[in-house]
């Protein structure tokens, strides 16, 4: 394979960390990976990434559920991959300072009760876009309220 051919190939199985809204939130489902996972966290911003923060040095000293027990992109703590992946649809409402992302998919095949709609909230500081925020209308919460001190 020659060289440069490699290197799109690498860059386009690459999540996405910049670009527009749509693909910053994509790049937490296919594929899939948590809010909480140390290589997206340069993603977050304001409260966002201060209740990520404070739920990892909740677990860091000891708590086994930190501040919240389930996986905040799927609204969730089980799925399927497969199923998420083929369902995935996101809807982008977006202008130059600030974008709402709607990821809506199912957990499982076959399972209307497994519908998820997630809203993502994100600004775009300095030029890159960043997670402001995490939602789910359906659950009632966001990541920016949840109490974690």
């Amino acid at each position: 394979m020659p060289k440069i051919a490699l290197f799109i190939s690498l860059f386009a199985a690459a999540p996405a960390l910049a670009g527009e809204p749509s693909d910053v939130v994509r790049g937490f489902y296919q594929p899939m990976i948590s809010e909480q996972h140390q290589s997206m966290r340069h993603l977050f911003i304001d409260m966002a990434l201060a209740n990520l923060e404070a739920h990892d040095s909740m677990i860091a000293n000891g708590e086994e559920l930190g501040c919240f027990d389930f996986a905040l992109t799927i609204d969730a703590q089980d799925y399927d991959d497969a199923t998420i992946d083929k369902t995935l649809e996101l809807i982008e409402e977006a202008d130059d300072a600030k974008a709402t992302v709607t990821a809506k998919f199912f957990l499982f095949t076959d399972d209307k009760e497994s519908a998820r709609a997630i809203v993502w909230s994100l600004v775009k500081p300095a030029g890159t876009w960043r997670i402001a925020d995490i939602a789910s209308p359906a659950h009632g919460w966001k990541l920016s309220a949840f109490d974690c001190n």
